[in-house]
């Protein structure tokens, strides 16, 4: 066990595997005393949690921090910073507080009509311009409506914090309405005046950071002798000089590398912007599942035989934004830190993308070795719709995964779909009555959505097909809508069968349908599904190709009501597998991790193609 500076507790936590201070979001230093957006705080006497959000206008000096901080090693290239707030910094509008040097400048929201500030805006495609090889910021004036107005919004305005309850606490920015005042608060806070702590947000992974600590806005501040992600590490291990680390072959052990907030941390995503769309969040259930689960997890690295890589991508890049920067940021500070990177070349590595088009634009160096665990499985050689916008040198030999390394997951359902949450009570029916249904399921196919109809990249032509089939002759008990439906919940249980295609990326609907006892017809060409090379899915889906569309009801009809029974039976042994929630009886990340189990023997068999 390995010592830290004296008052690295103080801030921040004692990583004694690695004798140094596991600091706050966006501290650091041997103590955490360097805190780089010192300029950033809604009260610069009182620093709760800075912020880079543009949603809110902050000074000019803490934009150059968050562009320090999240740009490092963009090389003048807004698309490479590492944090999509770095990215978007072009979109921001700041203040610059009259004659006072530039160490007391802050981010107090100055009070309308007293001038004591200068308002700029930052040009959206020349945030920062080269000349000489060093940045040199870049302004133009601010037009007076645009000034303290929310972004995107012209009916909400920031006032000083004091015209708030409490000064909303110091942790927040304080909003004007037409007819209210309100509180906008920092990730961790909450009520009307952000007067209470949000653990159950901030800290997802552990709200009680284990009973070893304290959630402070999404870092648990950990007793003495914890540390780690939620608190949950006291152990550490090191080899005896001379020794030679030898792997488990017997069972699956899985380190999960502590990586410092400067690296990557579940911080907010713009002003009041802390909650993330769910049915993204499947990286969020693994987590949280994984730092209590000893059977696999394993605190020494040397008997470890997979390695996780908690990036924590969608908190950088969101769902459609670029990771690569930020993902290569990580490898970098894991492969220089640890030797377990490059002993492998990252083949025994995983972590999380789970974004709408996952892994599809993952560049050869990184797309060749470490594991990624994703909902969107297309497979194939020289797909042209992935043709990125800009030289990222994709490796096209393998589409968007290689099967035997990588891992399609299943996403979240959303909230909005309660009958999900019924599917114990469901499928315990179904079980016990051999695949019968009490529910008439009136409907033979259902499918609502939308078609887009001219861009054929969208579903691969599924969806096109299906409303080209039936636009002009629509069986009675067949239901093609476009958009959504108040009904779309319970319109799951009353069909036989429900089309599951994707959209842009992978598609939701085959967890709905699965947990909703509707027999999938899953029409996605060169796309694995979630678990395929567990699930036995010939035994309770429909495969179709899309070729076969205008065929797709007489093959439905085809299938006998024993047939939907023994079919129906199926899934009620296997729909859990596509649920997360463990309260809802799902088991998603058990499979998750029998899946990772597979994927070591894949290894240690040399099935990788290297």
């Amino acid at each position: 066990m390995l010592n830290c500076p004296v008052g690295c507790t103080q801030l921040g936590n004692c990583n004694h595997e690695m004798g140094n201070c596991e600091c706050p979001w966006p501290r650091r230093g041997p103590t955490c005393e360097e805190d780089p957006l010192s300029l950033c705080y809604d009260d610069p006497t009182n620093h709760t949690v800075p912020s880079c959000g543009i949603r809110a206008p902050k000074n000019c000096e803490c934009y150059k921090q968050c562009q320090n901080l999240h740009c490092q090693d963009s090389n003048g290239d807004v698309y490479n910073c590492e944090h999509e707030l770095g990215r978007k910094i072009g979109e921001a509008r700041c203040f610059l507080y009259r004659n006072r040097p530039v160490d007391q400048q802050g981010s107090a929201i100055p009070k309308k009509g007293k001038e004591v500030v200068d308002w700029y805006r930052i040009p959206a495609q020349g945030w920062y311009v080269w000349k000489s090889g060093k940045p040199r910021w870049w302004w133009d004036w601010l037009p007076f409506k645009q000034r303290w107005a929310l972004r995107g919004s012209y009916e909400e305005f920031v006032i000083p914090l004091e015209d708030c309850p409490l000064n909303c606490t110091s942790r927040g920015v304080c909003i004007q309405e037409i007819t209210q005042i309100k509180c906008i608060c920092r990730k961790g806070f909450k009520g009307l005046a952000c007067e209470l702590d949000d653990n159950e947000e901030a800290c997802w992974f552990s709200p009680t950071c284990n009973g070893h600590g304290k959630c402070k806005s999404g870092f648990c501040h950990c007793d003495p002798g914890w540390w780690g992600l939620g608190c949950t590490r006291s152990s550490a291990y090191a080899l005896e000089s001379g020794s030679k680390a030898v792997p488990s072959r017997l069972r699956l052990r899985i380190y999960m590398y502590d990586i410092p907030s400067e690296h990557t941390f579940p911080g907010e995503y713009d002003d009041g912007v802390y909650t993330r769309d769910n049915m993204y969040a499947a990286y969020e259930y693994f987590i949280k599942y994984f730092l209590q689960d000893w059977d696999v997890r394993t605190e020494n690295p040397n008997e470890a035989n997979m390695f996780f890589v908690p990036a924590l991508v969608y908190f950088y890049a969101g769902n459609l934004g670029n990771p690569l920067p930020h993902l290569r940021k990580v490898v970098k500070y894991i492969s220089t830190t640890y030797p377990f990177w490059n002993r492998t070349g990252g083949k025994d590595h995983f972590w999380w993308m789970t974004g709408d088009q996952g892994a599809c634009w993952m560049p050869e160096d990184l797309m060749r070795n470490p594991i990624k665990l994703v909902h969107f499985g297309l497979t194939g050689s020289n797909l042209t719709w992935r043709d990125p916008p800009r030289d990222l040198h994709l490796d096209k030999e393998y589409g968007c995964i290689l099967p035997e390394r990588d891992i399609v997951t299943p996403p979240v359902v959303h909230n909005k779909f309660p009958n999900t949450g019924k599917s114990i009570d469901l499928f315990k029916t179904i079980l016990e009555n051999r695949g019968s249904d009490a529910r008439l399921r009136k409907l033979l196919l259902f499918f609502a959505g939308a078609f887009q109809m001219t861009d054929m990249m969208y579903s691969g032509g599924a969806r096109q097909g299906l409303n080209t089939t039936f636009q002009n002759h629509n069986p009675s008990d067949v239901l093609m809508m476009q958009g959504t439906t108040y009904r779309y919940d319970d319109l799951f249980l009353d069909s036989k069968f429900c089309v599951a295609p994707y959209g842009f990326g992978w598609g939701l609907r085959l967890s709905i349908a699965v947990t909703h006892a509707c027999i999938p017809v899953i029409i996605q060409d060169h796309v694995h599904q979630p678990f395929e090379d567990i699930l036995p899915y010939q035994q309770f889906s429909v495969r179709l190709r899309v070729k076969d569309v205008p065929s797709i009801v007489s093959i439905l009809r085809s299938y006998s009501d024993e047939q939907l029974a023994v079919m129906r039976y199926e899934l009620g042994k296997h729909w859990a597998a596509f649920l997360w929630p463990r309260e809802a009886g799902g088991l998603a990340y058990n499979y998750t991790i029998k899946a990772l189990r597979k994927r070591m023997y894949n290894y240690a068999a040399e099935y990788y193609r290297l």
